[in-house]
């Protein structure tokens, strides 16, 4: 078989420091859309604030509905179990522990 040479990598300290300051750069570009993101995310529940205070009426009053139609322990009469049982029943069964 024929042989060839083994093939030489050289890297100099200019290409280490080329690498290491693109890697700064997409850190700082994704540290700075994270923050854009969140700003917006911020910006966004603010506005829902607004109309949050008649959401939690209507929160208020349903919850207050099915406490008053219940026998007021948060226990459903059909299968004696809480809603946070329910809960956790479900979230096992979704990922598969149950």
């Amino acid at each position: 078989m024929l042989r060839r040479p083994p093939t030489v990598i050289q890297l100099t300290t200019e290409d280490v420091l080329e690498y290491d300051d693109s890697r700064s750069r997409a850190r700082a570009e994704a540290a700075s859309a994270a923050a854009a993101a969140a700003a917006a995310e911020a910006a966004e529940a603010v506005a829902a604030s607004s109309t949050s205070a008649s959401v939690a009426e209507t929160v208020a009053a349903s919850s207050l509905l099915s406490s008053s139609t219940g026998n007021g322990t948060g226990v459903d009469q059909n299968d004696g179990i809480s809603e946070d049982a329910r809960r956790q029943q479900e979230r096992k069964h979704r990922i598969g522990l149950k």
